[in-house]
């Protein structure tokens, strides 16, 4: 089964910004196509995420969205599993040291396009503790519907990590 013998773009989009959504299970349930903006995230807040696991994308999101609603005044939750940063709660994180990009070693979800920059060198993974954050200068954000190059850098001053430290 070829998955773009399947979708068919609705001729009634425009040539506005759009995310595909596959639903399946053992066959294809449903194909949804939904307007995208992306999230202006220029701030994040580190939560502890226990034993969740979100090796797979699913279609129920309670768990990330219980994560978000932790936020505070940040506009994204930077999530930490067993000490080590792994993603936020809708993208891939890279850490600018003044030198390379680092992404988290053991992230929640390994993105398409995280796994596309590594592959071409550009950003490397690495095991990032929440202690190792105030070595970095900023962060990036990337997903499938991110581009990397263009996603504006958060100032790893609004990285809200001291409180978790504490």
């Amino acid at each position: 089964m070829i998955l773009s013998d399947l979708l068919a773009v609705p001729a009634l989009l425009d040539d506005a910004l759009y995310k595909c959504r596959v639903l399946y299970g053992r066959n294809i349930e449903r194909v949804e196509f939904e307007a995208y903006a992306p999230r202006s995230v220029r701030s994040l807040k580190l939560v502890e995420v226990g034993s969740l696991d979100y090796k797979y994308k699913y279609a129920d999101r309670t768990a990330l969205n219980a994560l978000f609603a932790q936020r505070g005044h940040a506009d994204d939750v930077l999530m930490v599993r067993d000490g080590l940063v792994t993603d936020t709660s809708y993208a891939n994180v890279a850490f600018f040291d003044g030198q390379n990009w680092l992404t988290p070693a053991q992230p929640l979800l390994e993105g398409t396009r995280r796994a596309k920059l590594i592959a071409e060198g550009r950003i490397m993974p690495k095991k990032i503790s929440a202690d190792d954050l105030s070595r970095f200068v900023c962060a990036r954000l990337m997903n499938a519907m991110l581009d990397f190059d263009t996603t504006p850098t958060i100032d790893i001053a609004a990285i809200a990590f001291w409180e978790y430290l504490i």
